[in-house]
């Protein structure tokens, strides 16, 4: 059987950047799906969706079938008018580079 050649990224959705501690389903995740698209890219490869476990391991979910709480788009919950733009404020110290966990955790909670 043959297929035909793909190529794609790994990149999970932490990791994309993001004002709020880590990256989420917002925009930017529309943004890079449109930058695969312009580099012809046709997969994009994450690590499991689940909450995170020991060690913030995306292996070690507590279910197999929950979401993860930190991959929901703040901006969106406030345009509905479900948080305030105060509520959405994040603390000074957040890096887009870098995912603090548990202070990413403490704020989005």
């Amino acid at each position: 059987m043959r297929f035909q050649r793909a190529s794609g990224v790994l990149l999970h959705i932490s990791s994309l950047p993001g004002p709020h501690g880590c990256g989420d389903l917002g925009a930017n995740a529309y943004r890079f799906v449109d930058w695969l698209h312009t580099t012809g890219q046709s997969l994009w490869q994450i690590l499991p969706l689940g909450g995170l476990g020991l060690g913030h391991s995306p292996y070690m979910s507590t279910s197999a079938f929950a979401g993860n709480v930190l991959f929901i788009d703040l901006e969106d919950l406030q345009q509905r008018g479900w948080l305030t733009r105060e509520e959405m404020a994040a603390p000074s110290g957040f890096d887009e580079r870098h995912v603090q966990f548990d202070a990413t955790i403490a704020f989005r909670m």
